[in-house]
């Protein structure tokens, strides 16, 4: 049986205790970074099996308590393996009411996807094709202080860990033009 466990530390990560333990309508298979955008929290998921479109959503859990509780909004159901936005990872603007999201699908060689809200998480565009058409990837961290912006994916068919760096707001206008990448591990 599956269970939703939030652990939290109030000692700088030496130790940790159960937050909360959330249920949701439709079971997330994978929760991504927890954000905060104007005090709310969000954390990115998707859920349903890799075969078999009926039973597939993605979207996000969204709290406004500190993560005491959690509300679920699915952004999207019922989506084929091209467009099903998987293991998506948000971040926020310096100006606390975009965030981008950037996500894999499950076709080989697909580019990655990057969806966006500009009023806190509350609407989204529909996932629009990013030029980040390294292989096979998958998204591990949206990360950048103040406006600058970091994609950090890993290219699963090479065996390397990629980064691609911008501003925010090129990101957040232009998602086929990220700049060429840069092997940063292997």
């Amino acid at each position: 049986a599956y269970s939703n466990v939030l652990y939290a530390s109030s000692t700088n990560g030496l130790t940790w205790g159960v937050h909360a333990t959330p249920t949701f309508a439709t079971e997330p298979v994978l929760v991504n970074n927890i954000v905060s955008c104007d005090g709310i929290l969000y954390a990115p998921y998707h859920s349903g099996p890799e075969s078999g479109e009926l039973q597939r959503s993605w979207g996000h859990l969204r709290s406004t308590d500190d993560g005491a509780t959690w509300t679920q909004l699915e952004l999207g159901t019922a989506i084929d393996d091209s467009t099903w936005p998987v293991e998506p990872r948000y971040h926020v603007a310096e100006d606390d009411t975009r965030i981008l999201a950037i996500a894999r699908n499950l076709i080989a060689g697909q580019p990655l996807w990057q969806y966006t809200s500009s009023d806190g998480g509350n609407t989204w565009t529909t996932a629009t094709a990013t030029n980040i058409t390294d292989q096979n990837n998958t998204p591990t961290a949206l990360v950048g202080p103040d406006d600058d912006l970091m994609a950090i994916y890993f290219d699963r068919t090479n065996g390397l860990m990629r980064a691609r760096a911008t501003t925010f707001d090129d990101a957040y206008a232009n998602p086929s033009n990220w700049p060429p990448s840069t092997v940063v591990a292997y």
